[in-house]
């Protein structure tokens, strides 16, 4: 069932994909911007009208035997199949938000990361999903280089930062259900 899925981290561990997503609102059917895909030592960013389409977002899938998101399973994998139904994320899904309330780290990512000691660089610490919106809509109005630049570090930095949270949240797991 999906709120056990995690248990399948450790066996997945080598083929899974960190996934985060920016839109242009904070609806479902919102217009995706931002893709990372982070695997391995491997990290894809596609961008909106660049070269985000089904077919990058398939090829930065491809192998990838689970998917690890934060929200993912609420926001980013419904919007993603409905903007892109033709891609294929029926896969094992470890879905942090919910993991890491099991495993006694409550809140947002940005909390999990503060309570893990992750840093984030000064210039985005203070981005948050909100902000992500302005950026791309002061990125597609004016231009403006550096706001689709810190809306891709801010992206990229959420979607690497799973790894540390994933393994984190799975250890917890473990030790709780002697699995």
């Amino acid at each position: 069932p999906p709120g056990e899925q995690w248990r399948l981290y450790g066996r997945f561990h080598d083929d899974v994909a960190y996934l985060d997503i920016e839109t242009d609102g904070l609806e479902r059917d919102s217009t995706v911007t931002v893709v990372t895909i982070h695997k391995k030592d491997d990290t894809t960013t596609l961008t909106c009208e660049k070269d985000l389409d089904a077919g990058s977002l398939s090829d930065a899938l491809d192998g990838v035997k689970m998917l690890v998101t934060f929200n993912g399973r609420c926001f980013d994998v419904p919007v993603l199949k409905n903007s892109f139904p033709t891609v294929d994320f029926d896969m094992p899904h470890f879905e942090l938000r919910f993991g890491c309330r099991k495993a006694g780290l409550p809140g947002g990512l940005k909390k999990v990361e503060v309570e893990l000691g992750l840093k984030r660089d000064d210039d985005i610490s203070d981005i948050d999903g909100e902000e992500a919106v302005r950026l791309w809509k002061s990125w597609k109005k004016n231009g403006d280089s550096r706001a689709l630049e810190l809306l891709t570090e801010y992206n990229r930095a959420d979607t690497v930062n799973l790894v540390n949270v994933a393994a984190e949240t799975y250890d917890r797991l473990v030790r709780q259900h002697g699995f």
